[in-house]
């Protein structure tokens, strides 16, 4: 079982524990971050088709996010990395947002 859940608590309330110091932009790190820790339990796994998140995230970010727009603003090609920073605008809101997001998810999956 993946240990990103866990990790991803400590980092919303302690950025900097695996993001490191600095001004903003922690939702590039985080991105990065999460992009790293999945390249690495594929390779450690040896299996190219393991998904650090949840394979439903992404469809969940996107039919939340379209649920605010008529018409619709995010389509088939959309991943959530670029949904949530083109939603929030910047990467300050972006961080927020994704904790949002993956809150919201969490509470939907778990019943």
């Amino acid at each position: 079982m993946s240990k990103l859940p866990s990790i991803l608590e400590i980092t919303k309330t302690y950025p900097s524990a695996y993001l490191g110091h600095g001004e903003g932009d922690y939702y590039a790190r985080l991105v990065g971050f999460i992009s790293g820790y999945s390249q690495g339990a594929r390779q450690s796994a040896g299996d190219s088709s393991l998904h650090a998140l949840p394979a439903g995230f992404n469809d969940f970010v996107k039919t939340t996010l379209n649920g605010r727009h008529q018409p619709p603003r995010y389509g088939a090609d959309d991943h959530w990395i670029d949904m949530i920073l083109k939603e929030a605008g910047s990467d300050d809101a972006a961080f927020k947002l994704f904790y949002e997001m993956w809150e919201s998810f969490n509470q939907v999956h778990a019943a």
